[in-house]
């Protein structure tokens, strides 16, 4: 027969087990534009080296279990970030290698095993004539959570727009073409889905809300809300993580990832655009209640942290990057 002692062990045994199951799972998701970007071999992206050389450790310091990035180009570069995230404890990695082309400078890197991963077609149009070298489109894994649970990961980087001056707002025929591309990401994401949680995280290369007159207006812009309006599934809308966590509405100033403010940006390609959002986390199967923390990160100045003999650049990237936490 079994002892006293025995009893007790077993039952805290039985406890601690228990307690275990009824532990609430945490997933912590972060999506940057490292603007690795070059064209013919010259960059565009300035400080390219000393921006790779310094983001895996700025990276970890966010302590998010799955990053996300966008003009990670070429090659060597995602292998690069693979590598040096494998060695800070993200031993996953996925991204399509390009052949001809620059390819879509995809890649989602992960502490959690990614148990199955694909590419979307690439969009069937380009913004503007050369956007066709970037030959944009999606990826998407899914990963395993330490409990067994299954969620999907994509990430995208849709086609850049123009600004006119005159009516101060997005091209019109550039805006189009996005259109269609958001149309054919929301199809591709409804089409792959496995599982009933799901992250979307990227760069959009647009605001939430309507651009007119070189203001935003209080309301969605139409592209936008389309693209979110059923993209889960079932009737479920995406659901923009920051704004639902930070309360943000269309009629506040919100909190630019590409903004004016950062000196790459403000001198860079867009350097006639208002300051505006375009990197987003969304989720489908998450409630409100179960995001915990979205914030915009790597707004500091980096180039006030000199040593001797060296500098350091202005910032880690021309965007600023989004975090955002579940807690389920």
């Amino acid at each position: 027969m079994m002892g006293a002692a025995s009893k007790k062990l077993v039952f805290f045994i039985v406890l601690f087990l228990s307690a275990e199951s009824l532990r609430a799972d945490e997933l912590r998701v972060l999506t940057l534009n490292t603007w690795f970007l070059s064209v013919l071999g010259f960059p565009v992206g300035k400080d390219q080296k000393k921006r790779l050389k310094i983001l895996p450790d700025l990276v970890l310091q966010q302590n998010a279990d799955v990053l996300v990035f966008q003009e990670a180009w070429p090659n060597r570069k995602r292998q690069k970030i693979a590598f040096e995230m494998a060695r800070r404890g993200y031993p996953y990695h996925f991204f399509v290698k390009r052949k001809v082309t620059m390819g879509d400078g995809l890649e989602i890197v992960s502490r959690y095993p990614i148990v199955d991963a694909q590419a979307s077609p690439h969009y069937s149009v380009a913004t503007k004539f050369e956007e066709r070298f970037a030959r944009k489109r999606s990826i998407m894994v899914e990963i395993e959570m330490p409990s067994g649970e299954r969620i999907d990961v994509v990430t995208t980087h849709m086609g850049a727009l123009n600004y006119k001056e005159g009516p101060g707002t997005y091209k019109a025929e550039h805006r189009a073409r996005q259109h269609i591309q958001f149309n054919e990401l929301k199809s591709w994401i409804m089409r792959v889905k496995k599982n009933r949680k799901m992250i979307v995280a990227g760069d959009l290369n647009s605001d939430y809300r309507k651009l007119v007159g070189g203001k935003f207006l209080p309301e969605f812009d139409p592209v936008y809300s389309n693209f979110l309006r059923s993209a889960c599934g079932g009737g479920e809308d995406l659901l923009n993580t920051f704004l639902s966590f930070t309360g943000i509405t269309v009629a506040d100033p919100g909190d630019p990832t590409y903004s004016q403010d950062n000196p790459y940006a403000k001198n860079g390609m867009f350097s006639n655009f208002p300051s505006e959002t375009e990197d987003y986390i969304f989720s489908c199967g998450f409630t409100p209640e179960q995001i915990k923390e979205s914030k915009v990160v790597f707004k500091e100045d980096l180039s006030i942290k000199r040593t001797i003999g060296s500098t350091r650049p202005k910032r880690l990237s021309d965007h600023y990057g989004v975090v955002t936490t579940f807690s389920w």
